[in-house]
């Protein structure tokens, strides 16, 4: 936990509670002091020893690939195993010390050298393999080492090598067999998505806004590539895993919300990506019935596109109104870039004619200002305010 963030918060809190009478100004301090701020400068020399660590390891790695061909095989891993095995202690001591920064740079560290042993090993021992395999014993690698060190970063770093392993199996064919379909089920489409689910329960557990984002993200890949293999097929394949798109953005949006509300962690982050993929969904989707105007052989007649590009502007303003409530601005933001991309689609539309401009943008200003109008209604509390 970031403690100078928690500290601001818990102050702005404590005001608006001491104003409200739910805690006696006297206990203001004592509170606060209870609350030990890390120093400034402590934060910047862990973060300088960090990074100079990392470099450090880079530098010695790029050093042995560099001179990996005059190296016999035994020396070779024997260095390996040492950089892994001293970065691991390395590690183990500066958690002693209380430096949790730096203890996670050298997991990391340890991380990245495993992930280059991998590769480097395959050439010690003339292993021949694809890249997939390569990837897949790096992110279970670094996911072990991140857990056994309690290293945000490099269980991080092990979703990033799961993206790399799920991508580059898609186009390599099944053992035993010389085809090579991305749509054919692999070992990644179903491990990969264990590894995402163990990496965002470490994010709650440590309450990591790097595994977190990181975890959504690749949810996203993985889910959005499992969902096309199931639909791909189909003659609406692409609009279908598209409404499945905005439907479990759309999901994850509302529990995010709900999340946020209860002030559990990672309720704003979740709140947001349902935003925005949500949203770019729709978009997609939209724009799928521009470049194809049938659906299933028959013609889509004009109304029913029309009334499609009503409703995305109908969600962008909702998605507004949403994060404006909540006073989440990059919620707020999905809904404006939504809604600049509907209006602009339907001037496309509609000819691109100034008249007809005009009337859209009066349209979309006349909603707007119901939708205000109605909230005021709603809320005369907050005028008062």
């Amino acid at each position: 936990m970031n403690r100078s963030r928690y500290r601001r918060r818990l102050e702005a809190d404590l005001d608006r509670w001491i104003a409200s009478g739910l805690v006696s100004a006297d206990r203001r301090e004592a509170i606060l002091t209870s609350i030990r701020e890390e120093n400034s400068s402590d934060r910047a020399r862990s973060a300088l020893a960090a990074a100079g660590v990392i470099l450090l390891g880079l530098a010695v790695i790029a050093f042995i690939a560099s001179n990996w061909d005059g190296m016999t095989r035994s020396l070779k891993a024997g260095i390996l195993i040492l950089a892994l095995v001293g970065a691991s202690f390395l590690s183990l001591l500066a958690r002693e010390r209380s430096r949790p920064r730096l203890a996670e740079a050298l997991v990391l560290l340890a991380a990245l050298v495993f992930a280059a042993g991998v590769g480097l090993m395959g050439q010690i021992l003339n292993l021949p393999g694809a890249a997939s395999s390569a990837f897949m014993l790096a992110a279970f690698g670094s996911l072990i080492l991140g857990v056994a060190g309690a290293s945000p970063p490099a269980v991080a770093l092990s979703l990033i090598f799961g993206v790399f392993w799920q991508a580059s199996s898609m186009g390599e064919p099944l053992a035993g067999s010389f085809q090579a379909d991305a749509r054919l089920w692999r070992p990644a489409d179903i491990i990969f998505p264990a590894i995402i689910l163990s990496s965002a329960a470490l994010s709650r557990l440590w309450n990591s806004a790097l595994v977190r984002h990181l975890a959504i993200w690749s949810a996203g890949f993985s889910g959005g590539l499992i969902l096309f293999k199931l639909i791909g097929d189909s003659e609406e394949g692409l609009r279908i895993w598209l409404m499945l798109q905005i439907l479990v953005w759309s999901i994850a949006g509302f529990l995010g919300r709900r999340r946020y509300a209860d002030g559990k962690a990672g309720g704003a982050t979740l709140y947001g990506y349902g935003a925005w993929w949500g949203m770019l969904s729709v978009a997609a989707f939209s724009l799928t019935l521009s470049v194809d105007t049938t659906w299933m052989g028959a013609t889509i007649p004009i109304t029913a596109t029309l009334l499609e590009r009503g409703v995305w502007i109908g969600l962008s303003l909702g998605v507004i109104v949403l994060g404006q409530m909540d006073r989440q601005g990059w919620v707020v933001g999905a809904g404006v870039a939504s809604l600049i991309g509907a209006v602009s689609l339907l001037l496309s539309d509609l000819g691109l004619s100034l008249t007809a401009a005009a009337g859209v943008f009066l349209l979309t200003a006349l909603i707007a200002l119901g939708f205000a109008a109605r909230m005021g209604r709603r809320n005369p509390d907050d005028r008062k305010g």
